[in-house]
Parts: structure tokens; sequence; C-alpha cells
């Protein structure tokens, strides 16, 4: 057993009829029913618990990817959602579609000297921040505010944190494993191992409010001294239904927690802290292989629905852009964005960095320093112009608002370019700015007064702001794409069975 921060014994003995609490042996093989089991060895007895704080997981600690529906037909997207098109489930119920992500975190941090992970390097923080390379590699993947709120809820002694996902437990367990029971080395975030008290996966549930309704009825009823319920999560659907199913339940709850103890707060504070949704992005390729997979496992076990994948391959290019960049430039045109573009009907999705016209092939494998020129405000879209430093020439667009897809925008873009400038521009800002204290960015544009405020997203991302008041960012010739669209359909089903004589 271990202490915590101030010598208390952190244990509960018995609380395993209330926590789904998630601990993975050292068999490789375990049943789901094995977990009620587990004895959990880590907080004081549940009297004396008084905070519950409970951490979505997809979108609100980590930034999971979700498919880039430009590259989908509308038929392939109705068969990827769940619980309308692939029988076994899509890509929300596809381990590898988060597992490859983990891994992919992983490899990157395996590319830095292991002391670095564990420490601080002198420097390297800022205002209680670090910005070191190990932190701009977890930066890219998790939410450092929850990460440290979530630490910070672990190491309370009366609070227990819990990670409550949607995810299945029948399908995910293995996945939670691969995250928190691997190697120290590959579970730490921002200098730290990521701990947490309990992790709830799904069960016995279809719909995921369901299920967290109940969880929480669990937790207010099995621990009656509570008085403060915070959760996390992105997911506004989530939020409106747990919201209202506390305000419906509130007053059964507590007349249940009165007979379990009528020492019993009177009141509990309850509230849901909204998170920005934020996602990571896969490339094409990564993005196609994945499909593919979800499509194998899908025909392998599902003799009834056999899928076909179609791939029509475009010769528009694109590198693509890490995602603290993306990020950071999706905020940066919010800020530019002129108040009657707000209302627009846009859709907001950053692909990467789009050429206007044919690229030398033979400089496909150097790193580039880009440089931000101007935005431009559309009646199709909106876009930065960027263009390589060392080579003026060499331009392209980062469309950030659209209303079709990328590649019917940047077809229509090319038609419109015109001796270098683009027609039915209905407004052109120059992207300039000068850095101001706390690493704060104020437009040089005179109607803006405001400054943006970008101090962790824009040191950790690979930006820069030149003596000329231009931003640059570097995108690497080597993470090239070309533009595809993925179909799926279903096949006829040939197969007759033989008769045994």
């Amino acid at each position: 057993m271990s202490e915590s921060r101030n010598g208390k014994l952190k244990r509960f003995d018995n609380w395993t009829s209330v926590l789904q609490y998630y601990e993975v042996k050292n068999e490789k093989n375990i049943l789901p029913d094995e977990y009620n089991k587990i004895k959990i060895t880590k907080k004081p007895e549940y009297q004396e618990i008084r905070n519950i704080h409970i951490y979505d997981f997809d979108g609100t600690l980590f930034y999971t990817p979700n498919i880039f529906y430009d590259n989908f037909t509308d038929r392939a997207v109705n068969y990827i959602i769940p619980f309308k098109g692939l029988v076994h489930g899509g890509w929300w119920c596809y381990r590898e579609s988060v597992e490859a992500y983990i891994r992919k975190w992983i490899e990157e941090k395996e590319s830095i000297p292991k002391e670095m992970l564990f420490n601080e390097p002198f420097g390297a923080v800022k205002d209680g921040i670090c910005f070191c390379k190990a932190c701009k590699i977890d930066s890219k993947f998790w939410s450092y505010d929850i990460v440290k709120k979530m630490q910070a809820s672990y190491e309370s002694p009366d609070t227990i944190s819990i990670l409550m996902t949607g995810r299945r437990l029948d399908r995910f367990y293995e996945t939670f494993d691969l995250l928190l029971k691997q190697k120290l080395e590959h579970r730490i975030v921002f200098h730290n191992e990521l701990k947490v008290d309990s992790i709830f996966l799904k069960k016995d549930y279809k719909y995921t409010i369901e299920y967290k309704t109940k969880v929480l009825r669990d937790l207010l009823v099995n621990f009656p001294l509570v008085k403060e319920l915070i959760m996390y999560d992105d997911r506004t659907d989530q939020i409106k239904g747990m919201h209202t199913w506390m305000k419906n339940n509130m007053q059964d709850i507590t007349k249940i927690r009165y007979l379990r103890n009528e020492n019993r707060p009177k009141n509990i504070f309850f509230d849901i802290e909204v998170v920005n949704p934020k996602v990571g992005v896969y490339e094409s390729k990564e993005q196609l292989a994945l499909i593919e997979g979800l499509i194998t496992r899908n025909n392998k076990n599902c003799y009834e629905q056999q899928i076909s994948v179609d791939v029509e391959i475009y010769s528009d290019f694109y590198v693509a852009m890490k995602q603290n960049d993306v990020r950071f430039l999706k905020g940066l045109v919010e800020y530019l964005l002129p108040a009657d573009f707000e209302n627009q009907n846009f859709k907001n999705k950053l692909l990467g960095l789009q050429f206007m016209k044919a690229i030398d092939f033979d400089r496909r494998n150097s790193k580039v320093k880009w440089t931000i020129d101007a935005l431009f405000f559309c009646t199709y879209g909106v876009f930065l112009t960027v263009y390589n430093d060392e080579t003026p020439e060499e331009t392209g667009v980062v469309i950030t608002h659209y209303q079709d897809n990328h590649r019917k925008t940047v077809k229509k873009m090319a038609r419109q370019l015109v001796d270098g400038r683009f027609k039915h521009v209905i407004e052109e800002k120059k992207v300039l700015f000068d850095l101001v204290e706390d690493k704060k960015l104020k437009s040089k544009q005179s109607n803006i007064h405001e400054c943006v405020d970008v101090n962790r997203e824009y040191l950790w991302s690979n930006m820069d702001l030149t003596d000329d008041h231009k931003l640059t960012f570097e995108a690497d010739f080597k993470d090239m794409n070309n533009m595809m669209l993925i179909d799926l359909k279903e096949m006829e089903n040939e197969h007759t069975d033989s008769i045994s004589l």
C-alpha cells in the first residue's frame, strides 16, 4: 500500500461493490467479470471521501482522432458511424482507431532521452509550464490542463479521481492496459506518471448517458459524505443529459443518502466543466489503413455483411501539419474573423497545406519553413496564403473554413486564381503580429485591439515570428499526402452452403 502526501495510508477494502475498478493483472487474458473481484488499495475508507472528480477520456483528456469526413463518401460515413452501418460497430468501436494513436505517442516519446521524460530541463519552464521537447510531444496528444487536474485529484486524500468513458468494457479494457499498465516511461505525461483511482468502462448499457447516470447515482448513494461532484466532459449532449438527470433525481438520492448517514452534507455541489473538444489527426494513408483494418475485421466476424473498400486517389497533394500548428492556426483565424463571418454556415476543419500549382518532386524530402502571408475571406471559404521561405514562388494555401469539401474548394480557388490574385474576395488581411509580454500576439491590423493569448499553444508549436512581423511554421515535404475519397459498399454474398451426405 502507498502513502499519500499527508502521510495517511490510502486504502479502501470494500468498494468493489461500488466501483467498476479497472486493474489489469499480469495475466495476458483476463475475463471482464474478474474485475469486480479485484482488491482496491489506494484510498481511505469510503466515509472519509468528500469529493468525486470524474474525467472523460476521448476529446477531454486524450486527443483521440476522429475520421476526416472530407475523405469519405456519405455512404461510407453512414457505415462508420456507430449503431448505423457496420454490424460490429464503426470507428468508435474499433480498438485500433485509438490504440494506433497511443502507439504513435509512445514512438515519438521513445525518440528522446529517458531522463528528459522524468525531469524538467533547466530553462524550459516558463510561468510554471514546461516547454521541453517531451512536453511538446505530450501536448499533441494530451490536454495539459486536464492531465494536471486529474493528477491533483488523485493526490488529494479525500478525493476519488475517476476516468469514465463510454467505451465498452469487453472491447477496450486491453486498450487501457496498453495506456496505463505498460512500463513506466511509456505512461509519463508532462513529467508525471499518469494515475487515476478508478476507471469506468461501459457495460450492460447501449447508450453512454444511461451508463454514466447510473454510475453517478451509485457513487452518490455509496459515498454519503461526498459534498462535491465535478465532471469534465466535452460532449454537449452528455452534459445536458447529466444536468437534467441530476435535477430530476437529486431529491430521491438525498433521501437515500440520509438513510445511510444522518451526518451527510445537506447540499451537494454538482458541476460539469465544459471542455473544448480537441481531436487528433491521422494522415490520409494512416486513416485508410485503419479503415481497411476495420472492414477486414467486420468481414471476418460478420458473414451476413460483407463490405468492400473503394478508394479514389486524386493528384492533388497536401502537406500534413503538426496537431499543435493545426489547433494554433484554427484559433488564430477565429481571432481574425470579421464579425459578419461568425454566423456563416462554414465547416471548420483543417486538412493541411494545399498547393495551388505543381511542385518540384525532387524537393519532397526537404524540411521547409512556410511563411503566412495573408488571410482571405471569400464567398466559398476562408484560407491563409503561405509561401516557401527559401523559394517564395512555391506557394500554397491552408483552408480553415469551407462550404463543400476541401478538394472542391481547392479546385474552385484554382479556377479563380488570376495573375496570382484570387477573385470573389470579400476581404483580405495581411497576417502581421507583434509579440508582447507572456507570449501574446497582438495583431498589427488597426481594427483589432485585443491580443491572442497563445502562451502554451504558441510555445508548444513550431511557430516563429520573424523580424518583419510574419508568422512562420515548418512542414516537411516527406509528410505529403494524396487527396483521396473512400467509399464503402455492401457486396452481394455469393456463398452457397454445402450439403453433407
